[in-house]
């Protein structure tokens, strides 16, 4: 049996690493908030789904009132960066995960809404006489 110890650090040291990348993940989104506000942007929705071990975070769709607009390049990286930092670990493994995130930028705030998939299964049994 191997000795937990190294294994509850090597642990901690990942879920340190998570915990830095997801604070200079809302860091850059509130530097693309300013952006966006400059723009007349309202919100800005970016879609997700994964399964089998692979995963795709969409392209983000910006939004002035219903009015939807094309953002330059460099935004549209800094906003599917910081949502792919931003999804759960594991939402693209197995039956994977799909969603949305949607970022206010007027109250600077990120909405995600998240699907698990599930596979379920019954199982019967029953004794057929020969």
């Amino acid at each position: 049996m191997p000795d937990a110890e190294p294994l509850a650090d090597a642990l901690s040291c990942w879920q340190k690493k998570q915990r830095e990348q997801e604070l200079i993940a809302r860091e850059k989104l509130r530097d693309a908030c300013n952006q966006l506000a400059d723009l007349g942007v309202d919100k800005v929705v970016i879609s997700y789904d994964g399964y089998g071990d692979s995963g795709t975070v969409e392209s983000p769709i910006a939004y002035c009132g219903e009015d939807s607009f094309d953002l330059s390049d460099e935004l549209k990286e800094v906003l599917t960066d910081t949502a792919d930092a931003n999804l759960p670990c594991g939402w693209e493994i197995n039956d994977g995960a799909f969603g949305e995130l949607t970022l206010d930028v007027q109250a600077r705030k990120l909405t995600r809404e998240h699907n698990w998939r599930v596979t379920e299964y019954q199982t019967e049994e029953e004794d057929i006489p020969l």
